[in-house]
């Protein structure tokens, strides 16, 4: 099974539902979905391909240049010579009355939390780095079609 994180928990809900209908001899069922994902695979793929795709590419070209910067942290260990590009995920969890202030910090500040962690992950990066240049990469739905959410 292959999904993203934005649907994993819908498809899992999904899952659990029918498995209980299942198991207690109930039928279940689910909401009909607008579109499915071929059709959505299409539509993208057509707008990619009308032009799309060159267009954003050279918007990010444009805004970062050619050359990335290499990130130098002080490490364990030293740098492979191949980059795997590997990435990896750490679960951090903060305290409630950390998380209420900084939502406070974020709604003073006219921002959203994930942009103020972010302005804090970079920030802290540049510290440890010195490098004024910090580019960090996030993953992002990307969902621009509200029956795609």
């Amino acid at each position: 099974i292959v999904s993203d994180g934005w649907s994993m928990p819908i498809m899992v809900d999904e899952l659990v539902r029918l498995y209980e209908g299942y198991s207690q001899g109930r039928e279940v069922s689910l909401t009909a979905l607008e579109l499915q994902y071929a059709d959505y695979a299409l539509w993208q793929r057509t707008w990619m391909e009308a032009g799309e795709q060159a267009r954003q590419l050279d918007y990010w070209k444009q805004q970062l240049g050619d050359q990335q910067p290499i990130l130098e942290l002080p490490a364990d260990y030293p740098r492979p010579v191949v980059q795997s590009h590997a990435g990896a995920r750490l679960a951090v969890e903060l305290e409630p009355a950390l998380i209420d202030g900084l939502k406070q910090v974020s709604r003073q500040q006219g921002v959203t939390l994930f942009m103020l962690l972010l302005a804090s992950f970079q920030s802290m990066l540049h510290r440890h780095s010195g490098q004024s240049d910090i580019r960090v990469g996030v993953p992002i739905a990307n969902r621009n079609r509200a029956e795609t959410e």
